[in-house]
Order: structure tokens, then sequence, then C-alpha cells
């Protein structure tokens, strides 16, 4: 009981055996590296240092003091990290429930931003927010609604030309494609009257239709589909007509094509033959459309 406590408060001492005094700050600055910057020379040389310069990161000491080692410093970054991925993934978990919370409470939205996720950015962006944050704002689905009320509004308006599109004979346009594709012609393709129809592609959503444009192919005027011809907005009355006459007769139409312009209704090369000029088509063309 009367033992000395000078040992139990005894001041910590050095590896030399002197007493250690702690600073004023609490903290003892024993771990000094060199700098990563400029690597222990105080001087820094990078790309856009212009020539050497003082290193800013350890202000020209060359040393940089630490309260801790390297390897704790390498341990607590990856606990950091580590504890970030977990929150991180908390939180997407949790977006990710109220997405399906969402979902179920919108389809109508949800779908609409699902069939414009090709063509449409700002679509993608909002199914990124939605990912994101497991919910839209009020201005957001007030967007989407004027969308799908926009795509409502084309349907009916699609629906309405399909049901008013002339009935239209391309019995023998039809076999004109047909033919020329029997003998070796991938794209055939006729321009009648101005206007250029080719058949749709194989991949097309309107596979087994003709579509019509102008003779560039800048500006897309319709498509024939089971008899019918479906126009759009720009294909004007008179336009319709003059298609409508010329996919009746192709061959007369072509002719008459060729006549007027000079150039060949098939491959649109200009005619210099005397007999083609005067038959208004290439007989290599006539030969490949079955004419």
């Amino acid at each position: 009981m009367n033992d000395s406590l000078d040992d139990l408060f005894a001041a910590e001492k050095t590896a030399d055996g002197a007493p250690r005094v702690k600073p004023a700050n609490g903290y003892e600055t024993k771990y000094v590296e060199d700098c990563p910057r400029c690597r222990g020379t105080g001087r820094y040389n990078g790309p856009s240092s212009h020539g050497h310069q003082r290193c800013f990161h350890c202000k020209g000491a060359g040393k940089l003091t630490f309260k801790t080692s390297s390897e704790a410093r390498a341990k607590s970054r990856g606990a950091t990290g580590a504890r970030k991925a977990k929150i991180a993934q908390a939180t997407a978990a949790a977006a990710l429930a109220m997405a399906e919370t969402f979902k179920a409470e919108h389809p109508a939205e949800c779908a609409w931003l699902l069939a414009n996720l090709e063509t449409n950015e700002f679509a993608r962006s909002l199914q990124g927010k939605l990912h994101q944050y497991g919910s839209l704002t009020f201005g957001q689905l007030e967007a989407i609604r004027k969308g799908v009320a926009r795509a409502a509004e084309r349907k009916v308006e699609a629906q309405t030309r399909l049901d008013c599109a002339p009935e239209i004979s391309i019995s023998k346009v039809e076999e004109a494609f047909t033919f020329a594709t029997s003998r070796g012609v991938r794209k055939p393709k006729l321009i009648l009257d101005g206007f250029k129809f080719s058949p749709a592609g194989p991949n097309s959503k309107w596979c087994g239709s003709i579509y019509v444009t102008t003779n560039g192919g800048s500006t897309y005027l319709g498509r024939i589909t089971e008899g019918k011809f479906v126009c759009t907005r720009k294909c004007t009355e008179a336009m319709q007509g003059r298609i409508l006459e010329a996919a009746a007769d192709p061959h007369k139409a072509a002719k008459a094509y060729g006549l007027r312009m000079g150039a060949c209704s098939v491959c649109g090369r200009v005619l210099t033959d005397k007999h083609s000029v005067d038959a208004g088509i290439g007989p290599i063309c006539a030969t490949k459309m079955g004419w």
C-alpha cells in the first residue's frame, strides 16, 4: 500500500530514454515522407510548369509530415471506400425499390419512357433519373404526360390516314420489282413522274410495302401497303393524284419521265443513245424490269 506511484504516472520515454514531450496540439508528427509530386526535390517540372518551379504541394520542402504511417492511411482509405461502396449499394437498392413502386403507380408514363429510349434523348435522361432517385419530379411527370398525349394523338391521326387512304393498284410495280430482283438487282427502284418508288427492306417495319419519296429521296411522302397509299402530311393532294396515276401504269410513266427529262427512270443516267432517247428508257434497264 505504501508503494510509490511514480512509475505509474511517469512520462512516456523515447527510445534513447529521454522523456517524450507531447506537443500542444495533442499529436506527434513523426512520419516524414518524400513529397509524391516532386519526389522529394521540392521543385516541380511538369508539362505546364514552364521549367523548374517550386512545388506547391510541399511548398518547396520536398517532405511531408503525417500523423499516421502510409500503411495506416492506406488502410483508412480502404475502409472509407468500402463504407462509401456499402452506402452507395444500399442507396441503389432503395432507389430500385422506389422505382418499382413508381412504375406500378405510373404504368403509362413508364411505357412511354421505354418506347422512346432509342430515339429520344430526353426520355433517356429521365430514365437515368428514375434509376438514380427512384422517382421523378412533378414537372418531369407532366412532360412525360404531354409526350403520352402527343403519341396518342399521332396514333389516332395515323389510323385516320390509314382508314382514309385511297385504294391503289400496284401489281405492275410489284411485278417489275420482283422481276428485277430475280435478275440480280439488289435494290430496285423506279422514278415515275418525279417520285421515287422503292420496296421496303427485309428488316423494315413495313416489309412488303413500297416507299414513295421525292426523286432525291430527301422527303418521305408515304408508303403503299396492302393496296393503300398511306401518305404523310408533306404529300399534297396534287402529289397524291400523280403518284396514284404513275403507280397504275409504271411502264408508261417511266417512258414519259425519260422523254420529258432525258434520263432513265430506272438508273437515273442521262439517255444518249438515239433508240434510248426515243424509247424514254435504256434497253438494259427495260430488260431488267421485264418491259
